[in-house]
């Protein structure tokens, strides 16, 4: 693309580099970029790319120039994003984003670009110039970055379950525990203390009366004929004659006495 420029003497360069000293200058740091620079017509159509260009995508020149900027699309792009891009570019305003682009020889790769319009000396957009940056090995690192973290999350969540699984086991293994000391301390047939959960609650029982100047009162029954029952009507209906005792004893006590089967 040729285009005539004019630059006066209070531009941001020195007197020394104005004229063709400076289109060497612009034209070397342009074709040395390591910034990708493509300059397209106002249909996309590429016009100019430099060596950055040719390097990063594996098109040389005269396989790029003339062809439309469409040559590098991948199929990933969204559609709104293109066409937010044209929007932007047909009203004569700068583009900025990332392109998921493809090289001559298949592979995939990701830049991030800046497209601005280019006007002649009457305002009006003759051109497009994209810089770009290659940032593959960055999109790369922040998909390892988010698989990471979703593995984290995902470990996580499962230490999550364990504890809760933990915690639940624990809480069976207490109640488990409290059962068992219940029923090592209690009757199997009448559901009354046996001898040795008489014997704890007696002990808690003679301490509480010593600290407040108490007596215990003991009651101590048999059935009588015990063993005439079990012989002449079976042992299941001496069963019976307990429980149906123990439940009569019980319904007859205060909450704060005892009733062993002893």
């Amino acid at each position: 693309m040729a285009r005539k420029t004019t630059l006066s003497a209070n531009a941001c360069t020195t007197p020394e580099l104005i004229g063709r000293e400076l289109t060497d200058v612009l034209t070397y740091a342009v074709t040395n970029s390591p910034a990708t620079v493509v300059i397209t017509d106002i249909r996309g159509n590429i016009e100019y790319v430099n060596r950055k260009f040719c390097n990063l995508t594996g098109y040389a020149p005269s396989e790029a120039l003339g062809k439309n900027a469409s040559l590098l699309n991948s199929g990933r792009m969204p559609e709104k994003t293109i066409r937010t891009l044209w929007r932007h570019l047909e009203k004569g305003k700068s583009w900025t984003g990332e392109f998921h682009n493809r090289k001559k020889n298949g592979a995939l790769y990701w830049e991030h670009a800046a497209i601005s319009p280019v006007r002649d000396d009457k305002g009006r957009v003759t051109h497009y110039l994209k810089i770009a940056e290659d940032i593959t090995q960055r999109k790369q690192l922040e998909s390892k970055l988010r698989a990471s973290v979703e593995t984290l999350q995902q470990h996580k969540q499962q230490l999550q379950a364990t504890c809760e699984q933990l915690a639940a086991a624990s809480r069976a293994l207490k109640k488990s525990e409290l059962q068992l000391k219940r029923l090592s301390q209690e009757d199997a047939l009448t559901g009354l203390l046996n001898r040795r959960g008489f014997a704890n609650e007696l002990r808690r029982v003679k301490a509480l009366v010593a600290r407040e100047g108490h007596a215990i009162g003991f009651l101590i029954l048999d059935i009588d004929h015990f063993k005439q029952v079990n012989d002449q009507h079976g042992h299941a209906m001496g069963d019976h004659v307990l429980k149906t005792c123990a439940d009569l004893l019980r319904s007859h006590l205060r909450a704060s006495d005892l009733i062993c089967r002893y």
